[in-house]
């Protein structure tokens, strides 16, 4: 049983959640959520998330990404981004699945959770591997990604010396 009441992409209905969750998020982690640019409505927003998932006008560098949103009692709780391919930048930094949860739903196994469903999807889509990545020093994620199955391939230092290394784990489907 999932610990959430739905895991999905969004809808225009849940513009109130998306913004209470964005409001609550940690921006000064490095690790930030996709929003709306300036000008942009919440249905645009959700029109640029599906044009992403089908590969429509990405940008230089980006690969096609559906992005899922966890919501428990009306709240969003977690998000995963989960990209369909790796590139260069994504084999060595990025992975196949980035996700976050809000600081104040963190410490309820959302995380692990997210992640589990972003493999899931991952694996209908006929991946049996995924790479998932994580800052050297960001415990918490690497024992989610340990816990989901990951195993750590490597460490691999940025070019950039004031952001930590990353840890690339592989997940076998």
């Amino acid at each position: 049983m999932s610990l959430f009441d739905e895991v999905r992409k969004l809808q225009i209905q849940d513009e109130t959640a998306f913004t209470k969750a964005m409001n609550d998020w940690d921006h000064s982690s490095g690790f930030t959520w996709s929003s709306p640019t300036d000008g942009q409505d919440f249905a645009q927003y959700i029109q640029h998330l599906a044009n992403e998932e089908e590969g429509i006008n990405l940008p230089e560098g980006y690969v096609p990404c559906a992005v899922l949103f966890a919501f428990k009692d009306g709240d969003i709780v977690a998000r995963a981004n989960i990209r369909h391919e790796l590139n260069e930048f994504l084999l060595n930094v990025g992975g196949h699945i980035g996700y976050g949860v809000p600081p104040s739903h963190r410490r309820n196994s959302y995380a692990s959770e997210i992640l589990k469903h972003a493999v899931a999807y991952l694996k209908n889509r006929g991946l049996k591997k995924v790479l998932v990545t994580c800052d050297e020093n960001n415990i918490a994620s690497a024992k989610v990604i340990e816990a989901n199955g990951g195993i750590l391939e490597d460490i691999r230092p940025m070019e950039d010396n004031s952001v930590p290394a990353k840890k690339r784990y592989w997940i076998t489907i």
